[in-house]
């Protein structure tokens, strides 16, 4: 007679590796549950906001601001998709801007700015003053005033020789009414013109007309075109100031020579305001003033940013090929010149993550290094061939950038990228990918796949090759996990907590870490399974013959039961264990048949009830039979 001993399952299941070449703690199930100094059953999920939400949770991130940790959650309702924050469970929408429907949400902060954005819509701004939330595009953050050195202006006559006669000095000084904006002449008015870009107009203390029909024209580098207006004066309006806003015209050329052959608007940025309908008098205000409003717009040259990250005490947003960055330390300050593309590798940049200092950036197959700390000694370069299957995949777990791509999960170390799930891949490649979700917690990499309701969990420092030089890592699968977002509350002084976004029928932010059921709407018990390898114990081709197996559990909060098996090649024999109430772990031994006999055996085991349960050894006593 001899005993088998079976106390080590930290090597994680695996679905296609052959048993004969599984190491004795590997397993070829390890489902709701994961090693913590003996095989545990994970923690039940709880919903943990109060606040009900409609529609969709597209995305949202844990912030420290104003001495407190918030949630930010962006709520999408079908309608529009509203912004939300929160210190515990209860949240309070944020007035003002809204993204539109149907488009996730990234976020992230520098310096108490948060930035969202959606691929769709203009980047936002979300910042916490005087004890307010408020929320507005980023470039009204970031409004360029131009210098009176930098522009001209003057009256536009649609029947003089010279229609376009300069008045700049009236134009910029302040004095009462000595600019005239209007005359009684149809088709005429007033232009502006600037050695740099604008978008906004201001006339101070501007009389009022009696005309409403007006003309707002830009130069398209071929014609006279109409603006897009933001926001248009009411020129009836008793005498105050006029506001002109209009859309930056990505189609806007500076004005050629041949335009009416005038001197004052060649080779700058013009527009032109015309009354086609003259008043009976002419207008005047005291001064103009001009400005840009949407120098992000311009920058970003009609991209819409999918991705955002602080890196390097800047912000960075990411479209397409392309990324741009911030001045250091602020969220303003975008300039023409500080951006970069990267080609190599796919369409577009799927995720970013900073990493050991260097802003990793990924697209579908290739991974690219951004290094340096300003805009003189910047360096771009090649990684990897490995890209990323969704810009949520990508962690960074002690020393490792872990994500997901090319139905696998990839690390890399800084110098090698590495596959590590070949063994589990018939797992990973069914199920859904592009919308895979990751965090860092507590020293282990989780992905969840929300399509699918999976999701994995494992410690890199378990990374280990076989034989034949393949990387693998101890992986644990858990269930009930459709999860879009992960948020790791491991802030100095932040709650611990493990968060996710789930969107059910009515939205709601869930607990990952909590109690010993799930419990969202109801109490649901957690299914916990694992099934060893099929153990040859010495000699793959000899029979055995087994008499009793001895298992070491962890004990229960209240009466439930294990079920187990033992399976060989042709039989299988269940049993059901008593779980031992109160006493932190406990011992049982089941006997078996006699006849029970085989090559190989495998011990499978499930706990489903709403306790804690757990697998800490298994012990069993056989012989070589002779027949």
């Amino acid at each position: 007679m001899a005993i088998l001993d079976l106390a080590d399952f930290r090597g994680g299941y695996h679905v296609d590796t052959p048993s004969a070449l599984m190491s004795s703690n590997d397993l070829l199930l390890a489902e709701n549950c994961y090693w913590r100094n003996g095989l545990y059953k994970r923690y039940g999920i709880r919903k943990y906001s109060a606040t009900s939400f409609t529609g969709t949770l597209q995305g949202g991130m844990r912030v420290y601001i104003a001495g407190a940790w918030h949630t930010i959650l962006a709520e999408d309702n079908g309608a529009t998709c509203s912004f939300y924050y929160g210190t515990a469970t209860t949240f309070t929408k944020i007035t003002g801007l809204t993204f539109s429907t149907g488009y996730s949400v990234e976020m992230d902060e520098l310096n108490g700015n948060i930035v969202a954005v959606n691929g769709n819509d203009k980047p936002a701004l979300i910042t916490y003053a005087s004890s307010t939330w408020s929320i507005a595009t980023l470039e009204s953050n970031d409004v360029r005033d131009r210098g009176n050195a930098d522009w001209w202006a003057g009256q536009y006559v649609a029947t003089a020789s010279t229609k376009y006669i300069d008045d700049t000095t009236d134009a910029q000084s302040e004095t009462t009414a000595d600019f005239s904006f209007c005359t009684t002449v149809d088709g005429s008015g007033f232009w502006a013109a600037s050695d740099f870009t604008f978008n906004k107009v201001k006339l101070v203390n501007a009389q009022q007309t009696a005309t409403t029909t007006v003309a707002y024209d830009y130069w398209n580098g071929t014609a006279w075109a109409t603006l897009s207006m933001v926001s248009t004066p009411t020129w009836t309006d008793a005498t105050g100031d006029k506001t002109i806003e209009f859309n930056w015209p990505t189609a806007w050329a500076r004005t050629a020579s041949t335009v009416e052959a005038s001197a004052n608007i060649t080779n700058r940025w013009t527009i032109r305001v015309l009354f086609t309908s003259a008043p009976a008098a002419g207008k005047s205000c005291d001064y103009l003033t001009l400005s840009h409003t949407q120098y992000l717009t311009q920058v970003l040259g009609g991209d819409k940013p999918d991705i955002v990250l602080a890196h390097a005490s800047r912000m960075w947003l990411f479209s397409g090929n392309n990324f741009y960055y911030s001045v250091a330390n602020t969220v303003t300050g975008w300039d023409l010149l500080y951006a970069d593309y990267v080609m190599e590798g796919g369409p577009k940049i799927r995720a970013a993550i900073s990493f050991k200092e260097v802003l990793c950036i990924m697209k579908d197959n290739a991974m690219h290094g951004f290094s340096g700390d300003s805009f003189d000694n910047f360096l771009k370069r090649k990684l990897s061939d490995q890209g990323a299957a969704s810009k949520r995949s990508v962690a960074v777990v002690g020393d490792y950038l872990v994500r997901v791509w090319n139905n696998d999960v990839w690390m890399w170390d800084g110098t090698s990228d590495v596959r590590v799930s070949k063994h589990i891949h018939s797992d990973v490649s069914s199920w859904t990918t592009s919308d895979a979700a990751a965090a860092q917690y507590r020293g282990e990499y989780w992905v969840a796949f929300p399509t699918d309701g999976i999701a994995l969990n494992f410690d890199p420092d378990t990374m280990r090759s076989d034989d034949v030089g393949d990387r693998r890592v101890s992986f644990f699968k858990q269930r009930n996990h459709a999860v879009a977002r992960l948020f790791n509350c491991n802030g100095q002084g932040d709650t611990g907590y493990f968060l996710g976004i789930v969107n059910a029928t009515a939205p709601y932010l869930a607990r990952l870490d909590s109690g010993n059921y799930d419990k969202t709407t109801a109490s649901a018990t957690i299914t916990m399974k694992w099934k060893t390898r099929e153990d040859p114990f010495t000699s793959i081709g000899e029979v055995k013959g087994y008499r009793r197996v001895k298992y070491h559990l962890a004990d229960t909060s209240s009466t439930s039961s294990y079920t187990m098996k033992w399976i060989t090649e042709a039989q299988t024999v269940s049993a059901t264990v008593g779980a031992t109430v109160g006493s932190s772990t406990f011992y049982t031994e089941l006997s078996f048949p006699y006849l029970i006999d085989g090559k190989r055996v495998a011990f499978y085991g499930e706990h489903a009830g709403l306790q804690r349960a757990g697998l800490l050894s298994i012990s069993v006593d056989w012989f070589k039979r002779r027949f």
